[in-house]
């Protein structure tokens, strides 16, 4: 008898009685939101598909782009995705009882923030903004808080603007080039893409606004925690990995997020340079910048006091943790 055959027959026999035959392990299969995907720090999630470092960890990531952090947290909480990037803001929901926790700080100081407006609009100061209608992408959102920030920064208080809630990058400029309102607030690759078509600008950014922040972060359902702790520490250790190859490879990186960003070479190279600094490389909550966030969630949702951190975020599961 041939040792195929021989093979196939003892892989039959071992199937009759219900033994176990080898065979090669399947990936992990995590859906993960994203409340916007065009965001350069949200692509880091494509650079480590594209460049096969979650695969490398065995893992197969379904990404999951929707409109706005209120749309991409329900996902989380529903079930749909297991895993979520989302902003530091998003602890206003945690803090409010919702069934999930911070597990990574993201991003930092909000580099890659901006306040857009037209080329032909009447907006050509932020002092010009006063009583004016900005758009976000949703209520209790990054974009919130900032619009409010702003507003008291320029001495108008916590309602010196207008703010809509309009969802996703391209409906914020869609709704900004039709003259329903006076400027937006996003990520500013938005306002590179109206300055490109000569259509827009970035009127400012707010890094030297809010230098100590949690911009984004990325946070984890207690279900998923609960039943599959091994595979959220898995996610981060890829997902810091990825933020290691993309400091070390800045072309590939930029390559990897210009379908993204939807900008061309010298426009995505620059995003890259303005905003990698704010990309955090471990993880860590800081003190300094979870004080300024926890001011915001204090303000946005009208807390007298916040629940204890491990309510809210953990550490647990970031590399080198034990």
């Amino acid at each position: 008898m041939s040792v195929l055959r021989y093979a196939a027959r003892a892989v039959v026999f071992a199937v009759s009685l219900g033994l176990a035959v080898p065979a090669s392990h399947a990936a992990d299969k995590l859906h993960v939101a994203k409340p916007e995907a065009t965001t350069f720090a949200f692509a880091f999630l494509d650079i480590g598909i594209g460049a096969g470092i979650f695969a490398k960890h065995g893992l197969d990531i379904e990404v999951l782009d929707l409109a706005g952090a209120a749309k991409a947290h329900q996902a989380l909480i529903a079930g749909s995705a297991e895993i979520e990037l989302g902003s530091g803001v998003e602890l206003i929901y945690l803090a409010k009882g919702s069934p999930a926790k911070g597990i990574a700080v993201l991003a930092t100081a909000p580099l890659g923030m901006g306040l857009m407006v037209r080329d032909d609009g009447s907006v050509k100061d932020v002092a010009d903004l006063k009583g004016k209608m900005v758009g976000i992408s949703t209520v209790g959102s990054l974009t919130d808080w900032l619009a409010t920030e702003m507003s008291r920064h320029e001495g108008w208080g916590s309602d010196g603007v207008k703010r809509v809630a309009l969802g996703n990058q391209d409906a914020l400029s869609a709704a900004l080039l039709s003259k329903n309102i006076d400027a937006i607030i996003g990520g500013t690759q938005t306002g590179y893409r109206l300055q490109e078509a000569g259509r827009g600008k970035v009127l400012t950014t707010f890094g030297p606004l809010v230098p100590h922040f949690v911009t984004h972060m990325i946070l984890a359902s207690d279900a998923m925690i609960a039943a599959h702790p091994d595979q959220v520490k898995t996610f981060l250790a890829a997902w810091f990995d990825t933020v290691a190859f993309a400091k070390a490879n800045r072309a590939e990186a930029i390559r990897l997020t210009m379908p993204l960003t939807r900008m061309p070479p010298e426009t995505a190279a620059r995003i890259y340079d303005e905003q990698i600094a704010m990309i955090s490389p471990d993880g860590r909550f800081q003190p300094d910048d979870l004080a300024v966030i926890k001011q915001s969630v204090k303000v946005l949702g009208e807390f007298e006091k916040l629940p204890p951190d491990n309510a809210m975020f953990t550490e647990a599961f970031l590399p080198g943790k034990k």
